[in-house]
């Protein structure tokens, strides 16, 4: 359970949760707004399904390819979607540029979008 742990922890969406999540948690307070709040709630989301898929594959986030496409640094962290991949739904599929994101990442990359720039351009 420490080595899924310690793998979920490498993934940069954890450092982006924590940062953005505590960021609006502190503008939260001050203003409650829905567009803020929809933002958070989109970017838990994100995490919580990031998080589901790499736990039910013990600790790696399945991606469509093979292991040579792979970046050497990311072993262990990723792996090719196989018949023992599960929940493949949620794993790193839909291409972005060169790589491959999730479902999760989207609503991550949505949240985060909608929190910035609902705070830049005043929405509530």
């Amino acid at each position: 359970m420490l080595t899924i742990l310690r793998r979920v922890l490498q993934r940069w969406q954890v450092h982006v949760f924590v940062v953005f999540g505590a960021f609006f948690v502190i503008r939260l307070r001050h203003d409650p707004g829905w567009f803020l709040l929809g933002s958070m709630v989109l970017l838990g989301i994100g995490f919580l399904l990031n998080l589901l898929v790499i736990v039910a594959n013990g600790g790696a986030m399945p991606f469509a390819g093979t292991r040579d496409d792979m970046d050497p640094s990311d072993q262990g962290l990723y792996k090719p979607i196989d018949e023992g991949a599960r929940l493949v739904v949620l794993s790193d599929w839909i291409p972005l540029g060169s790589r491959l994101i999730s479902p999760g990442d989207v609503l991550l990359f949505i949240g985060a979008a909608a929190g910035i720039l609902g705070r830049l351009g005043g929405l509530k």
